[in-house]
C-alpha cells in the first residue's frame, strides 16, 4: 500500500535543517506577505522559511494571482536578510533560486527540468514551479531590509485542482512523485538545502554556466512582455548577472517571457 506523500511534516524538516527556523501554516493568505513582516520585526539574521500547503492570496508577478489550490502543493517562503550591497545583482537570486529546484527536481525525483526566464521552472514544457523574489524595504528608514524569495511547486496537486484557462500551461509532478514515493517533506527538504547551496554560490560564474544548460531561451525568438511595452528578438544569452541579452545587443534585468518560438 502506498503512503500518503501529501502531508508536510515541519517537525522532521525542522531537525534536518536546524540553521533555518520553520514556520508551517496548513492554510495562509500568502506566504511572501507573511515573510516580509518576519523581515521588517526580526532583528537577528536566521533564515526563516514560512510553509504551508494552501494558499488563499498567493501571488506571482505584477501582483496577479498565483493559483495555490488546497491539495498537494508546497508553497514555501524564505527570509534572506541582505545589505543594499547584496541588491547589485538582484536577479541572481531569483536565478540562483531556479538552479536550486532543477536540481532538487533531478536529485529527489530523477526528473529533468528546464528554466524560462526569469522564475518559471518547465517539465515537458509545463510549468511546474514559479519563483518570486522581492525587495523589502523600511518605510520609516527607506534601508533594504532584506529579500523574501517566494517558490510555489505543483508537487501532488492534480491538473483539474486549477482554473480551466491553466490547464494548457501547467504541469505536477504528481504522477513522479507517486512513482519514487517522494514525500512532500522530503522533497521539502531536499529542496531548501538546494536552494541555500545556490544562493550561497550565486555570484559564482559556475551557477550561470550551470543555469545556461537548463535555458529553454537561448537561441530563441522570443517576445518580452516589459508592462506597457512589447520586445521581439533572439536571445543570444542570459548573462553573469542573471540579466537576459538579446542578439541586437538589448539587455533586460526584468520582464516576462510571453512567447518563445
Amino acid at each position: 500500500m502506498k503512503k500518503d506523500l501529501i502531508p508536510i511534516n515541519p517537525y522532521t524538516i525542522q531537525q534536518a535543517l536546524p540553521q533555518l527556523k520553520i514556520h508551517y501554516y496548513p492554510e495562509i493568505a500568502s506566504t511572501n506577505e507573511l515573510a516580509k513582516q518576519f523581515i521588517l520585526n526580526n532583528k537577528d539574521q536566521q533564515v526563516q522559511v514560512v510553509l504551508t500547503n494552501h494558499q488563499t492570496k498567493g501571488y506571482g508577478r505584477h501582483g496577479r494571482p498565483f493559483s495555490s489550490p488546497a491539495t498537494g502543493g508546497i508553497y514555501l517562503t524564505l527570509t534572506l536578510p541582505v545589505t543594499t550591497h547584496d541588491l547589485t545583482s538582484p536577479g541572481l537570486f531569483t536565478t540562483a533560486a531556479g538552479v536550486g529546484v532543477v536540481r532538487t527536481l533531478t536529485s529527489t525525483l530523477h526528473q529533468p527540468a528546464q528554466i524560462k526566464w526569469v522564475n518559471d521552472v518547465l517539465v515537458d514544457g509545463k510549468k511546474v514551479c514559479g519563483i518570486l523574489s522581492e525587495v523589502v524595504l523600511n518605510t520609516n528608514t527607506n534601508q533594504v531590509q532584506g529579500i523574501v524569495l517566494g517558490i510555489g511547486i505543483n508537487y501532488l496537486s492534480k491538473i483539474n485542482d486549477f482554473p480551466s484557462e491553466l490547464h494548457d500551461r501547467i504541469g505536477t509532478l504528481a504522477q513522479i512523485a507517486q512513482a519514487t514515493q517522494c514525500s512532500s517533506t522530503t522533497f521539502t527538504i531536499a529542496l531548501l538545502t538546494n536552494v541555500l547551496a545556490a544562493l550561497a554560490d550565486r555570484t559564482n560564474p559556475k551557477l550561470m554556466t550551470e543555469y545556461r544548460t537548463y535555458s529553454v531561451v537561448i537561441g530563441h525568438e522570443v517576445t518580452l512582455n516589459l508592462g506597457n511595452q512589447k520586445i521581439t528578438g533572439r536571445v543570444q544569452d542570459i548573462n553573469d548577472q542573471g540579466e537576459l541579452v538579446l542578439t541586437s545587443g538589448a539587455v533586460f534585468s526584468a520582464g516576462e517571457v510571453v512567447k518563445l518560438r
